[in-house]
């Protein structure tokens, strides 16, 4: 049993460490929120390229270009880490995602949604609402909406699985032998 405890004790003080860490990082590194919102800068470029092909293939044909159409006019695109190619046009209000609709409200019968996976979530272009589903304000990446807030947050969720550790490591027992 005292094994037990000393290895469950050893095991929060680790993850205390950790979480000492990761307050200490979200709070001084905003590296990956900048660097996030670089990329949806970029992203933001793409989307008013396709949707000005969009629009030009409309106008020039009557209609909106197919999605081998659209393929075609990305595969002439340099490929980059957020490129062209890796952007679908869907044309069909069945395809359309939920989040989109409640965001953007319901489309038009010509509407359209260009879309682009950017490695852990989907971005969207709403043709209707000119707008896209990008986010360019840091504190929407935090939970609190401040690196300060959420690094204090999990400073003091480590401090606490500390204390708590301490709890779970055996006392030491003195035991007198009766014997003189």
């Amino acid at each position: 049993m005292i094994c037990l405890r000393k290895i469950t004790s050893l095991a929060f003080a680790a993850l205390t460490a950790l979480l000492v860490l990761g307050a200490f990082v979200v709070v001084f590194s905003d590296r990956g929120v900048s660097k996030t919102i670089q990329h949806s800068h970029e992203i933001e470029y793409l989307f008013s390229l396709a949707s000005a092909f969009v629009e030009g293939f409309e106008k020039t044909n009557g209609h909106l270009p197919s999605q081998s159409e659209f393929r075609a006019w990305a595969d002439t695109l340099p490929d980059m880490a957020y490129s062209a190619k890796g952007m679908y046009l869907l044309t069909s209000q069945s395809q359309f995602p939920d989040e989109v609709i409640k965001r953007f409200g319901p489309s038009p019968q010509d509407g359209y949604i260009i879309e682009l996976w950017r490695g852990e979530w989907f971005e969207y272009f709403s043709s209707w609402a000119k707008a896209s589903t990008l986010e360019f304000d840091a504190t929407k990446f935090y939970f609190s909406g401040s690196a300060v807030i959420d690094g204090l947050a999990i400073l003091a969720l480590g401090v606490a699985i500390g204390y708590i550790s301490r709890f779970l490591w055996p006392r030491s027992t003195r035991h007198s032998s009766g014997t003189l």
